[in-house]
């Protein structure tokens, strides 16, 4: 047995300071989510005003400033040159009767109708990624699952499903495909129970996970007989062959039923639980515009306000070291909670322009011809560009969407993986399955094609995938089977 005794130990650890979870945070809004924040803020601290000030961040002392430095061993690029606290002996610098008042100016005019429409068009409640984040933050004990987290819950929808692959995520993120199934793992445990599921059959089998001991009912044999029809005899069930699947499990056919009436008391859209969803307005964060064959590409930030910092507290802080201890620490944590807001707004712009300018510039072919010309792309592929962690382009990518020509898309749209093609030049997932689209658009209804029919077509146009991922892209599509559409008589 071993004795107690102290040990002495050195490790690396991060530790994120105020400044920092701010910029992280500002980094990751949303354009209307930011509006909200900043109004927040600017109704809290009296340091905050609006105004009209065309002064910008550069007036800002450069020790002071929020600046991106890329530190991939810390997994982190936003930090603060020297130091994020101003202090007392330092803020002279800034109070001087001819200093100049720094601050944020949206790059458009303002717009106060389109403003209003918003402001009053939509009623903001607890989002599902928001709620599972929050539960996120009680389970996760290091900076690596809580960023693998983040990006499982960017890529859940509103019904709660995880919309891409593991190996997609880990491939994103240079990670082994364990830690990733790992932490979806246990966000498959939150609230509301099925979410983070890949398919409708595994959300239902971890709806039963939660519920079967919660009815007298639901006996083992029972669950153990739901699970084995959610699992082999999906399809039949759907198209309610109960016969079939009783005659296939040799039990009477009122077991069969019984199973039904519990399957149909699970929720297939676990997310839709959380939120008001509907009616969901999206707010385009940036704006992609055709004129005379050029592309013009902008931040749409006219809802937000224009920051700077009040004059009339500037001028307070002259008398600071007569305050008492306790106004003076109030007015220290107000001011600095000020500075790292505005600085947090200005490298968000900077940041999201880059990001925005890159994607643009790999997919531009997409802003001519479609979904069929869209490329491979990765988070890593546009981190390397702009010289920044794929972690800092994961927040900028989240929760973000952009008005282009072709309409408004999620800028998570952009990124799709690579499947490589007989003559060895990767494609993007989305153009193949665009291709498999377009192929059933035209085939003759009375005679459908098979998943394999699809493939040999697909072969002919050099690309060669498995039938699986046929199966697969089909079902995203949601278009039916060949015999059912066959039978139905429509896709």
């Amino acid at each position: 047995m071993k004795g107690l005794g102290l040990v002495l130990s050195q490790q690396q650890k991060l530790v994120l300071t105020p400044a920092l979870q701010t910029a992280l945070h500002i980094l990751q809004l949303p354009t209307l989510e930011l509006q909200e924040l900043l109004n927040k803020e600017i109704s809290e601290n009296p340091f905050l005003e609006e105004g009209d000030s065309t002064k910008d961040i550069n007036s800002v002392s450069a020790e002071n400033q929020l600046v991106l430095d890329e530190d991939k061993e810390n997994n982190i690029e936003i930090s603060l040159k020297n130091s994020s606290e101003i202090k007392l002996q330092d803020w002279d610098k800034y109070i001087n009767d001819g200093a100049t008042d720094f601050g944020y100016v949206r790059t458009n005019a303002d717009s106060e109708d389109r403003k209003k429409f918003y402001e009053e068009s939509i009623e903001k409640p607890e989002s599902l990624a928001e709620y599972l984040w929050e539960q996120l933050s009680f389970v996760v004990t290091t900076e690596e699952e809580y960023d693998i987290g983040e990006e499982v819950i960017a890529n859940i929808n509103d019904d709660g499903y995880l919309t891409v692959s593991v190996e997609e995520i880990a491939t994103d993120m240079k990670l082994p495909v364990s830690n990733v199934e790992k932490i979806l793992n246990i966000i498959q445990t939150f609230e509301p129970i099925g979410v983070g599921a890949r398919d409708i059959k595994e959300c239902l089998l971890l709806q039963l996970k939660v519920i079967k001991n919660e009815t007298e009912r639901n006996t083992g044999s029972e669950n153990l007989l739901v699970q084995e029809i959610i699992k082999e005899h999906w399809d039949n069930f759907k198209l309610k062959r109960y016969k079939d699947i009783a005659k296939s499990l040799n039990i009477p056919i009122e077991d069969i039923c019984n199973a039904a009436v519990l399957i149909s008391k699970l929720n297939p859209h676990p997310g839709r639980s959380i939120g008001n969803i509907e009616p969901r307005y999206i707010y385009p964060d940036a704006v992609i515009e055709e004129d005379d064959n050029k592309y013009i590409i902008s931040l749409n930030d006219e809802g937000l306000p224009k920051l700077k910092i009040n004059s009339i507290y500037k001028k307070l802080l002259k008398d600071i070291k007569s305050l008492p201890e306790s106004t003076k620490k109030f007015m220290e944590n107000k001011f600095q909670k000020a500075i790292g807001l505005i600085n947090g707004i200005e490298q968000r712009k900077t940041v999201f322009c880059k990001v925005i300018d890159e994607i643009f510039n790999f997919q531009n072919e997409f802003f001519k011809n479609g979904e069929v010309s869209l490329k491979p792309l990765t988070l890593d592929d546009i981190a390397k560009k702009i010289s920044m962690h794929e972690s800092t382009v994961s927040r900028v990518v989240a929760n973000k969407y952009i008005q282009t020509p072709k309409g408004i898309f999620p800028l998570k749209y952009f990124f799709t993986s690579s499947i490589s093609i007989n003559t060895n030049s990767p494609i993007s997932a989305m153009s193949v399955k665009e291709s498999v689209k377009d192929i059933l658009l035209n085939e003759d209804l009375s005679n459908p094609l098979s998943d394999q029919d699809i493939v040999n077509e697909l072969v002919k146009k050099g690309i060669n995938i498995a039938r699986r991922t046929v199966n697969k892209y089909r079902e995203e599509l949601r278009i039916l089977t060949a015999s059912q559409r066959k039978k139905v008589g429509c896709r």
